[in-house]
């Protein structure tokens, strides 16, 4: 009995330490099914070898998907600067680094806020200095954000 409560115990942490951010290739979609069901869509900028890309989903992007609070208001993905091709917002097919480069993104970190149409809805977040003051700004920009999508649902 206690060989197979170790074992799910085991399993169990294998199973939350590899959780990952979801990634996506198709822009549209995602977009119009996050604020479909009320939710921001942050997209996650990032770059394989970015170690403060490593750091941020340490300390802030991994936590960010055990709190049920803010992930029912959000949906997170990640589009990395390689991924080879994407469905952009005009639903035609691009390289990442073209539909990044359409933003004015320049360096990763970077987080943006998005509706359903693709538009920024809330100040983005570029770089990743520490956590000491990032969980009250990205906490700030889901109100503004989550503000903003609520406010253009009910204008409809």
């Amino acid at each position: 009995m206690k060989l197979i409560f170790a074992l799910l115990l085991t399993l169990t942490v294998q199973a939350l330490a590899a959780q990952t951010i979801e990634t996506t290739t198709d822009l549209p979609t995602i977009a119009r099914l996050s604020a479909a069901q009320g939710r921001v869509l942050i997209l996650y900028v990032s770059r394989p070898s970015c170690p403060y890309c490593a750091q941020l989903e340490k300390d802030v992007l991994l936590p960010l998907l055990k709190d049920h609070d803010l992930m029912a208001q959000v949906t997170l993905r990640e589009l990395s600067w390689t991924s080879a091709v994407i469905t952009g917002f005009d639903k035609h097919q691009h390289s990442a680094a073209e539909v990044i480069a359409a933003w004015d993104i320049v360096g990763t970190p970077t987080l943006l806020f998005l509706d359903g149409s693709g538009h920024e809805i809330a100040e983005r977040m570029a770089g990743y200095p520490s956590a000491d003051f990032y969980w009250y700004y990205l906490e700030e920009a889901i109100k503004k954000a989550q503000t903003t999508l609520v406010n253009q649902q009910s204008a409809r």
